[in-house]
């Protein structure tokens, strides 16, 4: 099959389970990758519109190359959270009055320009940066993070025309305004279009907003906020702090003008926003609203009519695509006793052609986990059982 981008085998016929861009996409992306593996990005915060070096910096490195820095960025301190509080503030009646249609643009043409001239950088950023294979990371920062945005101005269009009817003697009609504060969007390494929505997805509506990206994935969230910015996003109304995720919410959340958490992350971290937040309540000018997705796993349910060999693809594509770093992994699969001997067989004849290593070489379906306390969770499983 070929969907353009991409020639994927078909697996009955094929034991390779590598994905393999073609043409002159192939070409873009290999560069990419060289150009970014080769160079360094310094990484500043982006608060008001201004790029800003604390001196306090972290590394950013290739997780199937752990030695490999390949830029650095500069962590938010309490003066530099604070700043992009006002920053979000001050930019927040501009925005807020903008008519929706010019705000939508300026995600649309984001849209547009990821989709083109600048889909090879974030698809290189997404494989360098979270570890994700060449089809993976096209489907994330080459196609999620596009639908997003184009998603999320067609529902705003939605919500605007949602208008009470007339009646025999009244006109009604529905003002609906952003929130009254700022938005703290908190976002996952795994998927670059989720952390590209989180911020985006309230800022589309209206809202300002404090981004705290993951510290795992500030490179490819860098591309994303400079995307924004060649698509002319005004200064303010997403202020890009990545930093330490304990003082950065400490701060953000006993701040008067809180007024939404956009989330996705672990269930233990979700639970503290819950809890901080209605601890602080009386602080707050306005109700926050709270949105997050938390962890989860799926699972498989094999019909006892289902063709086996589609049954293992789906299962090996669920279960090691990305290294099951993903609330969409196949954790489990429920398999018919009569047809479990022959899926068996199957399952342990496939995996043994995964090619695991460096998603830099394009037939790579498996790459390295993100991190080291990834790397000692999955190694404490193997060792216990």
């Amino acid at each position: 099959m070929n969907n353009g981008y991409f020639k994927i085998n078909d697996f009955k016929n094929e034991p390779s389970w590598g994905y393999v861009p073609s043409g002159a996409n192939r070409d873009a992306l290999l560069e990419k990758i060289t150009e970014m593996r080769n160079g360094f990005l310094d990484i500043p915060l982006i608060i008001g519109g201004k790029e800003i070096r604390t001196g306090n910096t972290k590394d950013c490195i290739i997780p199937h190359d752990k030695n490999k820095v390949i830029g650095r960025y500069h962590e938010a301190g309490e003066n530099e959270i604070k700043l992009a509080i006002k920053a979000a503030q001050e930019a927040k009646k501009e925005w807020a009055e903008m008519p929706y249609d010019q705000r939508m643009l300026v995600f649309l043409k984001a849209g547009q320009l990821a989709a083109t001239s600048w889909r090879a950088a974030l698809n290189a950023a997404t494989m360098l940066c979270q570890g994700k294979t060449a089809y993976q990371a096209d489907i994330d920062s080459g196609g999620e993070m596009i639908d997003f945005y184009n998603m999320n101005c067609k529902a705003l269009c939605d919500i605007y025309s949602m208008q009470p009817s007339p009646t025999k003697d009244s006109m009604n009609k529905v003002d609906y305004k952003p929130l009254d504060g700022f938005v703290f969007a908190v976002t996952p390494f795994n998927f670059t279009a989720i952390a590209s929505n989180l911020p985006s997805a309230p800022a589309i509506a209206g809202n300002t907003v404090l981004w705290k990206p993951a510290s795992s994935a500030v490179y490819s969230a860098y591309l994303v906020m400079k995307l924004w910015e060649e698509a002319g996003l005004p200064a303010g109304v997403i202020n890009f702090i990545p930093g330490k995720a304990a003082q950065i919410s400490e701060i953000v959340m006993n701040d008067e003008n809180l007024a939404g958490i956009h989330f996705t992350g672990s269930t233990e971290v979700f639970n503290s926003f819950w809890k901080t937040i209605g601890q602080n309540i009386d602080k707050y000018k306005c109700y926050p609203r709270i949105v997050g997705e938390t962890g989860g796993k799926n699972f498989l349910m094999m019909h006892s009519s289902a063709d086996a060999d589609q049954v293992v693809a789906a299962v090996i594509r669920g279960a090691f695509e990305y290294q099951g770093q993903k609330c969409s992994a196949t954790s489990r699969a429920y398999i018919p006793q009569s047809r479990w001997d022959e899926v068996k067989d199957k399952l342990l004849r496939e995996i043994k052609t995964i090619k695991m290593g460096s998603t830099e070489e394009l037939d790579t379906f498996m790459g390295a986990v993100i991190d080291k306390a990834a790397f000692d969770r999955v190694k404490a499983y193997l060792d216990f059982i």
